[in-house]
C-alpha cells in the first residue's frame, strides 16, 4: 500500500482529523512498481472535505495535495492507482472551529482568564497535565468568591461584578483595561486558539482538548468550593502566599492556591 504522509514526511494517522477551514498539505508516495503514478485521490463526501492542488511528480515519483476541511462531519479517503486502491480508505474527522464566548459575557471573560492564567499543556511536565483542570476550576472558584464577598484583602473591594473583579489593580495581569487585554496576554491567547483550530501543527490534539475544557469550565455551573467559601486567592508557586493570615490549599499545575485560616 501507498504511504500516506505530511510533507514533513511524518505519515499520517487515522483517523485524519482536520478542522473546518483547514487546508492539509500532504504527501503520497508509491510502495512499489504496481502503485504507479498518476494516483487519483478520491473523499466520499466531497461536501464535508475535497482534495485540491493535486501535483503528481511523476519523476520523482511521488504525488502531493491538499485536502481542504469544509464542514463538520466524517467522510473516507481513497487514493488509487489505475483504478485500484493503494491507500485507504482512511476515515477523516472534521471538526468545529473552537472560538470564545462573546467578550462581554461572563462566560467569555472567564475563558479569557483561564487561557491567560493556567498552564499551557504543552510547556509542563507530564505529570503536571492531568491538574490543570482541577486548577481552572479553582480559579473559577476564586474570583466567584472575591465576587460573593467583596474586600480589600483580595482586591474586590467594592465590586459587584466578575468583570470588577478581574479588572481590580493588580490582580491579574493584562486584564486590568478588560475587555481590552494587554498584547502580551492577548497574543498568547490568540496563539493557544490558533493552534486548536490546526491540525497541521503536531500541538493541537492537546492545545484543542485544552480549549474544550476551558469553556467547559466557563460555560458551565460555579465549581463547588472545597473548602467552604475560604479560597480567595492563587499565585504562582514558589512565589509565597499572599499574607502571613492565609494558609495553602493546594499547589496545582504549577500554580499555589491559598484559602483563609
Amino acid at each position: 500500500m501507498a504511504y500516506l504522509q505530511w510533507l514533513s514526511g511524518k505519515p499520517v494517522a487515522a483517523p485524519l482529523i482536520a478542522v473546518v477551514g483547514n487546508a492539509l498539505k500532504l504527501k503520497v508516495l508509491p510502495a512499489s512498481t504496481n502503485e504507479s503514478l498518476p494516483l487519483t485521490i478520491e473523499l466520499s463526501t466531497p461536501a464535508i472535505a475535497a482534495a485540491a492542488e493535486i501535483n503528481n511528480r511523476v519523476a520523482a515519483n511521488f504525488t502531493t495535495f491538499t485536502l481542504r476541511a469544509l464542514m463538520v462531519g466524517q467522510t473516507m479517503l481513497t487514493i488509487r492507482s489505475q483504478g485500484r486502491v493503494v491507500a485507504g480508505p482512511l476515515v477523516v474527522k472534521v471538526q468545529p472551529v473552537l472560538t470564545l464566548p462573546d467578550a462581554s459575557t461572563e462566560a467569555g471573560l472567564l475563558a479569557r482568564l483561564l487561557l491567560a492564567e493556567a498552564p499551557n499543556p504543552i510547556l509542563v511536565s507530564r505529570e503536571a497535565v492531568p491538574q490543570i483542570a482541577e486548577s481552572m476550576e479553582l480559579m473559577r472558584v476564586v474570583v466567584e468568591n472575591r465576587r460573593a464577598r467583596p474586600s480589600a484583602r483580595w482586591g474586590s473591594q467594592g465590586a459587584r461584578s466578575l468583570s470588577d473583579v478581574v479588572r481590580a489593580r493588580g490582580q491579574f495581569h493584562g486584564f486590568g483595561a478588560y475587555p481590552t487585554i494587554a498584547g502580551d496576554v492577548a497574543s498568547n491567547i490568540n496563539t493557544i486558539l490558533k493552534v486548536a483550530n490546526d491540525a497541521a501543527d503536531q500541538r493541537q490534539p492537546a492545545l484543542r482538548a485544552h480549549v474544550e475544557k476551558v469553556l467547559e469550565i466557563a460555560r458551565g455551573p460555579r465549581p463547588a468550593d472545597p473548602t467552604g467559601g475560604k479560597l480567595f486567592w492563587w499565585r504562582t508557586a514558589g512565589s509565597g502566599a499572599p499574607s502571613s493570615e492565609v494558609q495553602i490549599y493546594r499547589t496545582l499545575a504549577g500554580n499555589s492556591f491559598y484559602r483563609e485560616r
